[in-house]
């Protein structure tokens, strides 16, 4: 299982994956911090060729070498490599998201600052990717993200975090938590409703002047969006909806219920065929 890795051959041996295990000539952490660099990516991270070790009494400042730009550990920049536990740790956490690695250019600076608050996302629950945007973006609202917890897990109930800018949220605590207690008032409780009173504050009259229409939009099942949007802007289509219900339930199964789609199908039915 033992392998040697260059340019530490001469002087100690020991598995790719794991340091070496005589610390007297360099500082640990820098080999602890590549060793899990090396186990994370064991293709992209190397030790630099050209460095000397057989110079007496030279300390070691750097002794990596760029990853390789299919590695996950490459930042984008070939003037800064990641080599250190807390620039490791917030790579990892971008790419546990699916976040553009590249983003990590504009957070090295602040590194210790993003897993902190990332640690703090994942204490209350917080831990998805629209809220690591937030932290990138706006590091300051870790705050706010804590204080309103309560209302962030509401958001997250209804999936409107995928679908919303967190910090248009973080800036209007007080309008969302409104809107989503009449929601609960009027029974209109999930995500096209709340997209819709979002977008378009107004419409929260309508929804109360028209309740049962909404009520017979939940129970056929057609309680999203594009649907609601148009009950409001022509309340009696309802009864177009209700007639044509299995048609634009296949409508949604297809992931076609936009408005476009919702129009012409309630215009000709028929067309519900070619589908």
């Amino acid at each position: 299982m033992s392998e040697k890795l260059n340019p530490f051959e001469k002087i100690r041996g020991g598995t790719k994956y794991y340091q070496p295990n005589d610390f007297d000539s360099f500082d640990k952490v820098k080999v602890d911090n590549f060793s899990l660099a090396r186990t994370i990516c064991p293709e992209g991270v190397k030790l630099d060729p050209d460095y000397d070790m057989d110079e007496e009494e030279r300390p070691i400042e750097n002794p990596f070498i760029v990853p390789h730009k299919h590695s996950i550990l490459f930042t984008g920049s070939d003037d800064f490599v990641v080599t250190d536990l807390d620039h490791i740790m917030g790579v990892m956490i971008l790419y546990k998201f699916s976040l553009s690695k590249f983003k990590f250019k504009d957070l090295h600076k602040n590194i210790y600052e993003f897993n902190k608050n990332y640690f703090n996302l994942e204490k209350i629950n917080l831990d998805r990717k629209a809220y690591v945007l937030q932290i990138i973006n706006y590091p300051e609202s870790i705050n706010t993200l804590k204080r309103n917890k309560n209302l962030f897990w509401e958001i997250n109930e209804l999936n409107f975090d995928c679908h919303v800018n967190i910090n248009n949220i973080v800036n209007n605590i007080d309008k969302f938590q409104k809107i989503l207690r009449s929601l609960r008032e009027l029974d209109l409780y999930s995500l096209g409703y709340l997209q819709q009173v979002v977008d378009d504050p107004d419409s929260l009259e309508v929804l109360r002047r028209h309740l049962t229409k909404f009520y017979k939009l939940n129970l056929l099942g057609l309680n999203q969006k594009d649907y609601i949007k148009k009950v409001i802007e022509v309340p009696p289509i309802i009864r177009d909806i209700t007639r044509n219900r299995f048609a634009l339930l296949r409508l949604n199964k297809m992931r076609l219920n936009k408005k476009i789609y919702i129009e012409k199908l309630l215009q000709d039915p028929n067309l519900i065929k070619f589908f």
